[in-house]
């Protein structure tokens, strides 16, 4: 049942009656008041939900490349009480979502990434967003913020093993801004009211103070220390070429990184095992039958492993260069493949969503915990890989 706040204000009266006189109602009056109450009594408001889900997993870890976050955005009120989880929202998807009536979509692949220039029937993706559009169904993807996270996907996917794991490539936290430090050296002592003058003028810059340099360093002077944005540097800089100076430094500053959040995951294994091993425990884990199998250069499915590289989807980007025994992702480039192998590392490859579907089952229990159990969650079985073993 899909309604607004203002039909639960007309049916106040059904609602007040069921409390105080229910025998005044007919049945059917009855039924649908009752059926308004469960609706109101159940679900969360889509900003709630969005909220939620941006606590769990910052839309500002994601790669700068990505587009994450609420795609489409049914008009206000919109209540959630059922929402569908899937890999990739499909046509398919799209008709399983409609069939049983949710209110929103979480789709780990963004189904809108190009900028829109129209909305047709031409597309299957733009018919399948006009299909959400028409439902009033809301759609979020987390994409990469989920495999950057610590405990997302990543570490779903390197818990087929037993080991000590981390992020091949450690994340910082891109909600601030990048910052830069300028050192600014006068040559005797610190221009008149030079502090107050850029307060005044750069509000946003930071001066962090200035002091005297020991001329014993092979320099001399008074040094200012100024601390500002990539956007406001050009102007800062201008600033201070009216002065007379001996040298300006600008250095960039790094935020502290991001504690077990990055870009896919290194495995060191408790005990070293087989890559026959190794695969029949990916095969477990991700429910395959099949796997693809590139093998290091003079090394045989008997070969002893200690050290794993995980990424899901497309690891080329990630893994490529990284020091580990085996490789485990979705799909490489051939040239890639080739790349790794004859430097001795052995290739698993599973197709690229197989090794991200598994986690929304692991996701659907973290949801249900995030949104108080008032949210349905289902899992989508219309979502599968588009490739299979013919």
């Amino acid at each position: 049942m899909k309604l607004t706040s203002a039909l639960f204000l007309n049916n106040f009266s059904h609602l007040y009656k069921i409390v105080s006189k229910p025998a005044l109602l007919s049945h059917d009056q009855l039924c649908y008041s009752l059926s308004v109450l469960r609706y109101f009594s159940s679900g969360m408001d889509l900003e709630q939900v969005v909220d939620r889900l941006k606590k769990y997993a910052s839309p500002s870890l994601a790669a700068a490349w990505d587009n994450v976050g609420l795609l489409v955005e049914p008009s206000a009120p919109h209540r959630v009480c059922r929402i569908l989880l899937t890999n990739d929202l499909t046509q398919e998807v799209a008709t399983e979502a409609t069939t049983l009536k949710v209110d929103m979509i979480i789709s780990y692949h963004p189904p809108i990434f190009q900028p829109v220039k129209r909305l047709t029937q031409e597309s299957w993706k733009d018919r399948v967003i006009v299909q959400c559009i028409e439902n009033r169904i809301a759609v979020y993807s987390p994409h990469t913020s989920y495999d950057i996270l610590h405990n997302g996907l990543s570490d779903w996917l390197a818990a087929a093993f037993v080991g000590k794991s981390g992020p091949v490539t450690q994340s910082f936290d891109r909600s601030f801004s990048k910052e830069l430090s300028l050192s600014i050296r006068f040559p005797n002592k610190l221009p008149d009211c030079i502090e107050e003058q850029l307060v005044k003028a750069f509000p946003d810059a930071v001066i962090l103070g200035h002091h005297r340099i020991d001329s014993q360093l092979g320099e001399s002077g008074v040094r200012l220390d100024v601390t500002c944005t990539e956007k406001l540097l050009p102007q800062l800089t201008s600033f201070f070429e009216g002065y007379e100076l001996r040298d300006l430094k600008i250095t960039e500053l790094f935020k502290p990184p991001l504690s077990g959040h990055g870009e896919g995951r290194l495995v060191t294994l408790d005990h070293p095992m087989t890559i026959k091993d190794a695969i029949l425990l990916i095969k477990s884990h991700l429910k395959l039958a099949f796997v693809r199998l590139g093998l290091g250069q003079r090394k045989t499915t008997e070969s002893q492993i200690r050290t794993i590289a995980a990424c899901a989807g497309s690891g080329s980007s990630v893994l490529r260069g990284v020091k580990a025994d085996l490789y485990l992702t979705g799909e490489m480039p051939h040239h890639d493949v080739l790349d790794a192998v004859q430097s001795g590392t052995s290739v698993v490859l599973c197709e690229h969503s197989n090794t991200e579907r598994g986690f929304l089952c692991v996701l659907q229990q973290t949801l249900h915990v995030l949104f108080d159990e008032k949210i349905d969650i289902k899992v989508s079985s219309a979502d599968r890989d588009p490739l299979e073993i013919a």
